[in-house]
């Protein structure tokens, strides 16, 4: 077993794969003039990430991507509007309807990315990771420091639970690479806070598990259709828990709230590592004080960004009372000179046309 890292390899073996990783890189990083988190990625993830890149460098043209969680907060968007969300979000493994090892939905959420991917859009994947520890779900705090730190140890039992875990996650993944899907990944999110078992844990034993992680699927599984990103709460510590720029292509910041949106100490902080930076997570604050449905979704989504994060390549909404299509504003939101819309995602360097008809069903929970 082979990571980057450096975390399960022998040292021999260690210093022969950097070499050629190394040698590899030069060659992959010429080719794509980006640096990437996977140094053999696909040209889809390379042109992508580029792409990404430039998107706030050309003046006069839609340079925002809209996003959204869920198939059907999508489809709605689409119903209202006429046009669909440039990224789309979803889930394969998820609580309350997954188990550990049985993942029920996971199909049919891999078919409705590569439905957007094939109709011109990005797609996201939202990942949360069960507790390697009980083979529960993410929200399961019951994990002492010592036992995280030992999950990025090869032997121990919690580094096998985790990577067979990981294995599954490959398989689907794998089913996107072989239809053509690049898909954006965020793994081990909001490691800031405390609502998930890796969250607010040592920050250098978390930056191991990170790496891991991405090695894992990208070495070992020999995955090359993924965009790395890292996304912090908003909050303190953004930045403490940054794996590095050898394992992040895209920063960004999950963030709910009520307006006005206060963004600006994470949006500097986080820029200050030089990547495409992106709202990966938008919603409104847990304790719901102003009314949902009269929310303009134009006014504080679009005009946050354009006033708090200007660079911003997408936000993505998250799902029911927090997006746009269960507010007022919708249209105008989509309508919006700065917002980029499926059918002008142009990464290829052209547009392309959506599908007229899109099927599928999606279960959205969190």
């Amino acid at each position: 077993m082979a990571f980057k890292s450096g975390v399960a390899v022998p040292s021999l073996v260690r210093i022969c794969l950097v070499v050629a990783i190394s040698l590899l890189g030069v060659a992959a990083h010429a080719r794509c003039e980006v640096p990437l988190a996977d140094q053999n990625a696909g040209d889809d993830a390379c042109a992508i990430v580029k792409w990404l890149y430039q998107l706030p460098l050309v003046p006069g043209k839609n340079h925002i991507l809209s996003g959204q969680y869920g198939w059907e907060d999508s489809q709605k968007i689409h119903e209202i509007t006429g046009r669909w969300p440039a990224l789309y979000e979803d889930y394969l493994w998820q609580k309350g309807r997954s188990s550990w090892n049985i993942w029920p939905d996971a199909e049919q959420h891999r078919k409705n990315m590569k439905e957007h991917w094939d109709g011109g859009g990005l797609v996201s994947l939202h990942m949360p990771i069960p507790n390697p520890k009980n083979k529960s779900h993410q929200h399961d705090r019951d994990l002492t420091d010592e036992e995280f730190r030992d999950i990025a140890l090869a032997g121990t039992a919690l580094n096998h639970n985790y990577l067979m875990w990981l294995s599954m996650l490959a398989n689907h993944l794998a089913w996107l690479q072989d239809h053509g899907v690049t898909v954006l990944i965020r793994p081990l999110h909001e490691m800031n806070h405390g609502g998930f078992w890796y969250g607010r844990r040592d920050p250098e034993s978390y930056r191991k598990l990170f790496r891991l992680t991405v090695d894992y699927l990208t070495i070992t599984s020999k995955l090359h259709n993924l965009i790395v990103v890292y996304s912090p709460n908003r909050g303190k510590r953004v930045k403490d828990y940054y794996p590095g720029d050898d394992y992040v292509d895209v920063v960004g910041v999950d963030t709910y709230h009520d307006p006005p949106l206060l963004l600006e100490d994470e949006y500097s902080q986080l820029k200050s590592f030089g990547k495409p930076f992106a709202l990966t997570e938008v919603g409104w604050s847990a304790n719901e004080t102003i009314e949902m449905f009269t929310r303009d979704g134009s006014t504080d989504i679009i005009g946050a960004i354009k006033n708090v994060t200007p660079s911003a390549v997408w936000w993505s909404s998250w799902s029911r009372n927090n997006s746009p299509s269960r507010q007022i504003g919708s249209r105008k939101l989509y309508d919006d000179p700065a917002v980029m819309t499926r059918d002008e995602v142009d990464w290829r360097g052209r547009k392309r046309v959506p599908s007229v008809n899109q099927g599928g069903n999606s279960q959205i929970t969190k």
